[in-house]
């Protein structure tokens, strides 16, 4: 196998590779200044931590991650990153490019061309076309950096290995660009120890590509992290391995202890937006800015608009996939060709016919399950419909519609019929179409848009679309005919010629889920799902996200409602998630010394391989009757302050109950409590958060209470910080803090209804906000009467007590013949005792002071030298609900 030939050439010192890419950016015209400024100081934040080999000794590992949302352009950092490693003094830079040849191919492209700025041959052009417009070669100032062709991995390239070793002994630097599985890791090992074998400094930057697709996968036939830092294994050489990803779950939630851990460093990327915010920087042109969730799942809304982007008007017999249930396939379908000829017409000059002035890729993409034999169904399904709604007869190619090459699977004369026989259809797509592309002009005036063409020439124009419109396949099947995708330009002496994919509708599962950029996308077809979904795959699939801004008005996702509200959902977990990683970043915390929670659904997990974390767990006090059952004891100074503390804040609100509220009898008339009715929640708060205990005193900014870190409790000054010490439903503090958050988010939800992001008790549905509730604040009476000394003057609670603290018994009452505690302040209880207490409600919060000398019935507690206070509080349904999966520090 050929290379194309790498000489070494003098260069002006201020010439670097850096600089030699950002040229390239700028006199393309892809990047804006705002951009590339991004894209520096990400840079500049990496090579912080990462520093140069010039300046480090041998043998020093650094280990980072890099996240960026979903095809925002991390691709243009990594390729930063690189160029900064080759004017550090980095010999070798590897990218570990995914785990299909698509990704790998395209992502070489895009260092080949914008890095190295060489014309590598096309396949399949007879050495005719070459990758850059200048042709074959190296037409950039530096030309110190060997790499393959962009279309050779690795693994198929016996010369790799010597060619490897000999461009480093020559002086060269080496970039490879791999896919990332076993073979190709393997090779990878060979060809660095190889050449290091003469004990020679060659310091390695690893680029990783989409790092949890499968180093952290849990699946035992992908490349781990074992395998990963096995190229480098041995040896005494400086490594700084960097992981790129758009859904960090899978890596923030491995253990801390493995070799790709990001313990060095995170970089967190903005995405160009409308506003200078920790997840967004402004870029001022409004066509130019990231249009990912926030777009497609509430800008119009926040706008006061109907949300055109998302129609979830399937049926959930077709999101199934049964058979004859496609009525949202074929409206994907119109919408597709109409937008194309729309699209079309907007361009001047452009044709479909194989002129050298070719418009933009307008692309449908569909997904379905993984199984490639349902991409072939659902390939055969639109064949089908076409030819039905045409009012043709069944297709006898059906059955060998693999062989069919992609332009002859669509039958132009039946989409023709189609048009000719629901034109008001048809018709019907080119005024919505006109609609949006209103609206967004009234939202960005400064938007730049072509005159908008009349729907008779739209319609004229629509047989050029459909005859040079393919149907793709993109799957693992090798009895395919069907050539990867293949977006971008090549150049030949006598100019440009069309990429493969000008107009296509792909069909695909996972091939096209991770990190594959598919160009022009406008109409999106999704019908997948599980009964277990797992986030970060899930949000891979949005492909539809991206810089759509262009052709914003021409963008579609179909799919079923419960699908639409699920992926808005987790596109709030993955800001939620970056909010996160800003936030450590800000206040200097490395990612395994910092607690992240992972917002999930009922139906949902963050990854598939949870690692160190813990749950799914929920914070939903609403609905709950939590109850305080472990009590300060202990013979310590430290302890019997802590006790003495709680007696005191207990006695204070015992008198106020004493003296200002209502009694309370059972049905024998017997006083069994009193009740302030009515309160406001702040006055529980206050209450609960003077408890102090020395073995539960946590910082927020660990454990289950970084969920509520803005309301929970800072720790008590006197004592150190625990680990919480008492289960969440037992909590006072986090009880607390839950009701000023309810209370704040009603707050929020009433100034401005459309910021309303909090869940209801399902953890998927919108919640309906309603304030937090008021209290019956009560004080139970026991049989013991108050020993000398106590602060008490009622008769206190004989409850069992051990040496920890822990209360035998919780909610009592009932052999009192009353309905029980938890219904104490309740004239008539429902039949159903279990019954939570119905939203607008007042709950309960019911001290129990259980006495100094309380034994319990059976005499087996501890006596103790304070009253000891403990609270059952019954909360009201209608509060937002928190579910989640923890990540904590190291221990």
């Amino acid at each position: 196998m050929t290379h194309t030939s790498i000489v070494p050439v003098s260069h002006n010192q201020r010439t670097t590779w850096v600089g030699q890419y950002e040229n390239h950016l700028e006199a393309a015209g892809r990047l804006s200044a705002a951009a590339i400024g991004e894209i520096g100081r990400c840079s500049d934040l990496a090579f912080a931590h990462i520093g140069s080999p010039r300046d480090s000794s041998k043998g020093r590992r650094v280990v980072g991650a890099v996240v960026g949302a979903v095809q925002s352009g991390k691709t243009g950092l990594m390729i930063h990153l690189g160029a900064r490693a080759l004017d550090e003094g980095f010999r070798v830079v590897i990218v570990l490019a995914g785990l299909q040849d698509d990704l790998r191919t395209q992502t070489a492209l895009r260092f080949v061309r914008d890095l190295l700025q060489r014309g590598d041959p096309v396949p399949d052009s007879g050495g005719l076309a070459f990758t850059h417009v200048q042709g074959r070669g190296c037409h950039g100032q530096l030309r110190t950096c060997w790499s393959p062709r962009y279309s050779d991995d690795v693994n198929h390239d016996e010369a790799f290995v010597y060619q490897f070793r000999n461009e480093l002994r020559r002086g060269n630097a080496v970039l490879a660009i791999a896919k990332k599985n076993v073979a190709s890791l393997t090779r990878l090992r060979e060809a660095y120890q190889f050449a290091c074998a003469q004990k020679s400094s060659f310091p390695l930057m690893i680029l990783d590509d989409e790092c949890d697709e499968a180093s952290v996968s849990g699946d035992p036939d992908a490349p781990t992290p074992e395998r990963i830092a096995q190229v480098w294994s041995g040896l005494e050489q400086q490594v700084t391995y960097v992981g790129f990803t758009a859904t960090p779950a899978a890596n923030l939630l491995q253990e801390t202890s493995s070799r790709l851990f990001p313990r060095d460093f995170v970089v967190a990327m903005r995405s160009p937006g409308d506003a200078d915010t920790v997840l967004q920087y402004v870029e001022p042109d409004a066509d130019s800015r990231y249009t990912g969730g926030a777009v497609y799942y509430g800008f119009l809304e926040s706008r006061q608009r109907r949300n055109f982007l998302v129609r979830s008007a399937m049926s959930l017999a077709e999101f199934n996939g049964m058979p004859r249930s496609h009525g949202e396939l074929e409206e994907a379908l119109i919408a597709y060709f109409v937008s194309g000829a729309m699209r079309l017409l907007s361009q001047a000059g452009c044709t479909l016919d194989g002129s050298s002035q070719f418009p933009y890729p307008h692309t449908m993409l569909a997904h379905t399950e993984s199984l490639v034999e349902s991409h072939w169904d659902l390939c055969e399904r639109i064949m089908t419909v076409i030819r039905q709604r045409g009012g043709g007869t069944a297709d006898s190619r059906l059955g060998q519609v693999r062989r069919l090459l992609p332009k002859r699977r669509l039958d132009h004369a039946a989409l023709e019929g189609w048009l000719a026989a629901e034109p008001e259809r048809w018709k019907a797509w080119y005024d919505r179409y006109e609609t949006s592309r209103t609206v967004l002009l009234e939202i960005s005036p400064d938007r730049a848009r072509a005159s908008l063409a009349a729907w008779a020439d739209v319609r004229r124009r629509l047989p050029h679309v459909f005859a040079h419109t393919k149907l793709r396949v993109v799957n693992s099947d090798e009895s395919a005919v069907d050539a990867p995708l293949q977006f971008n330009p090549s150049y030949s002496p006598d100019g440009r010629n069309p990429p493969r994919d000008v107009y296509s509708i792909i069909i695909g599962g996972n091939r096209l889920s991770r990190g594959l950029t598919i160009e022009g996308l406008c109409i999106s077809y999704y019908t997948r799902t599980a009964a277990t979904l797992l986030e970060d795959t899930t949000v891979q699939r949005e492909r539809w996200f991206g810089y759509r801004g262009r052709h914003l008005e021409y963008c579609r996702l179909f799919t079923h409602r419960s699908l639409a509200l699920t992926l808005r959902r987790f596109h709030e977990h993955d800001e939620d998630l970056r909010e996160q990683l800003f936030w450590h970043l800000s206040h200097g915390k490395k990612p395994d010394s910092a607690t992240f929670r992972f917002l999930t659904l009922r139906t949902s997990r963050p990854t598939a391989k949870i690692g160190r974390g813990t749950g799914p767990d929920m914070v939903d006090v609403s609905g709950s009757r939590p109850f305080m059952d472990r009590v300060q004891m202990g013979r310590g100074p430290l302890e019997q302050s802590a006790a003495g503390t709680n007696e005191t804040a207990a006695a204070a609100l015992a008198a106020k109950i004493l003296d200002a509220g209502e009694p309370i009898e059972d049905q024998s008339g017997n006083l069994i409590a009193r009740v302030l009715r009515d309160t406001h929640a702040s006055e529980l708060i206050s209450f609960l958060e003077q408890f102090v205990y020395s073995f539960h005193n946590p910082d927020p900014l660990t454990g289950i209470g970084w969920n509520l870190r803005e309301f929970y409790r800072p720790p008590s000054p006197d004592h150190a910080p625990t680990r919480p010490g008492v289960s969440p439903r037992a909590d006072p503090f986090l009880i607390a803090a839950y009701l000023r958050f309810w209370e704040a988010a009603y707050q929020q939800c009433k100034s401005d209804p459309s910021s309303n992001r909090y869940r209801a008790g399902d953890s998927i549905s919108t919640w309906r906000p309603v304030p937090a509730p008021r209290f019956n604040i009560a004080l139970r009476f026991g049989t013991l009467r108050p020993t000398p000394g106590s602060p008490f003057t009622h008769r206190l609670l004989n409850r069992a007590v051990n040496e920890s603290g822990a209360v035998g018994s919780r909610w009592g009452g009932r052999g009192y013949g009353s309905p029980g505690d938890e219904w104490i302040d309740w004239g008539v209880p429902p039949s159903d005792k279990a019954t939570p207490r119905p939203t607008g409600s007042p709950g309960l919060a019911l001290l129990h002071v259980i006495g100094r000398d309380a034994t319990g019935v059976s005499g087996n507690g501890e006596a103790y030298a304070f009253d000891r206070p403990c609270v059952g509080l019954v909360v009201p349904e209608g509060g937002p609900c928190i579910q989640f999966v923890l990540a904590e520090p190291s221990t």
